[in-house]
């Protein structure tokens, strides 16, 4: 790599360097206006949503677990059914 060559590229990796760095900023004021924004109706609302699709999430496992355990409890039934024919059909 020439001289030239170099320097153009440590000053492209600087420009981009610079750029990047204010990507992720977020002024005082901004976050400010997000909070404010939270507490108002539609925030509110979007809480409310939150909590009731955690609360429904929680009861759709819950009954996934009595499902599968029902489930068990008609195989175990079955289980036992095909086993009584079975000793009725050998006697």
């Amino acid at each position: 790599m020439t001289r030239r060559t170099q320097s153009w590229a440590s000053i492209l990796v600087v420009f981009a360097a610079l750029g990047l760095s204010g990507c992720g900023y977020q002024s005082e004021a901004d976050r400010e206006r997000q909070r404010d924004e939270s507490n108002t109706a539609a925030g509110k609302t979007g809480k409310a949503a939150y909590k009731v699709s955690k609360e429904v999430g929680k009861a759709a496992r819950e009954a996934g677990r009595e499902i599968r355990k029902a489930a068990g409890q008609a195989r175990e039934g079955w289980k036992e059914a095909a086993q009584e024919d079975r000793a009725k059909r050998d006697r």
